[in-house]
């Protein structure tokens, strides 16, 4: 089988957790020799327009959570299948909030924050598409994303928005020097702005991710009247205990967006630097570390090249 998923030759591409959680959700359920990866980066492949895309024998599969459906009923290969009923419902609880909350947090890291869009999100698509796509591509995910956040309030100011605003205040600009100046004006508007959203954006973070999975546990662990030391640690994850300590599809499904939150490769760090001091520090530790040994078995995926009529993302087949 392979697993068509955004990325490079070089890298499988974070701000895709999907894709990623995909790649880590074969590489825990098979055999490396039973699957290749193509990081095609051509959404085209898929009916929906959304990677990662599966192929098997004919048959294309597209989604994580479809992904997960079909290897467990076709293949007969979960991370579920010792989740008791009610932990299954938990479970799926846990990928529909990734796929809408995490969603929603994770597009405004990387899209609408403006430090991380302009130093990483806007740039890294050349590596990943080809001319014009490169160009078109971020603006239009940029775009979806504003409309997605704005849903929760998180409005973010474009600079044309606040040039508008001010030239009604400056009826003119009648030299190089006063438009320099203008243009520092809206720099620093925009940036006090960003961190005012940045802030709002946190607070959802708290409320929408650490109190959420926080309860979850909570609720679960009281339902199997087990003992916790919840109330004096916050531990997002893991939230199902097993013994060989393998995750399951909903959680690793949450690991792959925590793992481009708290990405180093993000130039601000807002959300990873609100993590540290809100989650406990063992059980962050444990994440990280486990972050850590999901990527390390990247490294060792069969992949090939996309061909480049039909697999390629460029112009040619694009349309």
């Amino acid at each position: 089988m392979e697993l068509h998923v955004w990325g490079n030759k070089d890298e499988f591409a974070i701000i895709d957790p999907e894709s990623i959680a995909s790649i880590w959700l074969l590489n825990e359920l098979l055999d490396k020799s039973n699957f290749t990866v193509v990081p095609s980066s051509n959404n085209k492949l898929s009916p929906t327009g959304k990677l990662p895309v599966l192929l098997q024998n004919g048959q294309v599969i597209d989604g994580y959570q479809n992904i997960v459906q079909y290897l467990a009923t076709t293949q007969g290969l979960s991370l579920d299948s010792e989740l008791t009923p009610q932990e299954q419902a938990f479970n799926q609880s846990l990928t529909i909030f990734a796929q809408t909350e995490l969603s929603l947090i994770t597009n405004y890291s990387l899209y609408l924050n403006k430090e991380n869009y302009e130093k990483y999100t806007r740039g890294i698509f050349s590596h990943y598409l080809a001319f014009p796509l490169q160009y078109n591509t971020p603006i239009s995910l940029r775009s979806l994303a504003k409309t997605k956040c704005l849903e929760i309030g998180l409005i973010v100011e474009d600079k044309s928005d606040l040039e508008e605003d001010m030239l009604k205040s400056i009826p003119t600009i009648s030299s190089k020097i006063r438009k320099m100046k203008n243009d520092q004006m809206i720099e620093y508007k925009l940036l006090m702005k960003n961190s005012k959203t940045n802030f709002k954006c946190l607070n959802y973070v708290q409320s929408n991710l650490i109190d959420f999975l926080n309860g979850l546990r909570t609720e679960l662990n009281n339902s199997n009247k087990t003992k916790t030391n919840i109330d004096n640690a916050i531990e997002i994850l893991p939230i199902f205990q097993k013994s060989d300590k393998v995750f399951s599809s909903g959680e690793l499904l949450i690991l792959a967006y925590l793992n481009t939150l708290l990405s180093p490769k993000l130039p601000d760090q807002f959300i990873n630097d609100y993590i540290k001091v809100s989650v406990d520090s063992t059980n962050l530790q444990f994440i990280t570390k486990e972050i850590q040994r999901l990527n390390e078995g990247l490294k060792s995926v069969s992949t090939r090249k996309p061909k480049f009529w039909g697999e390629s993302a460029n112009i040619l087949n694009s349309f």
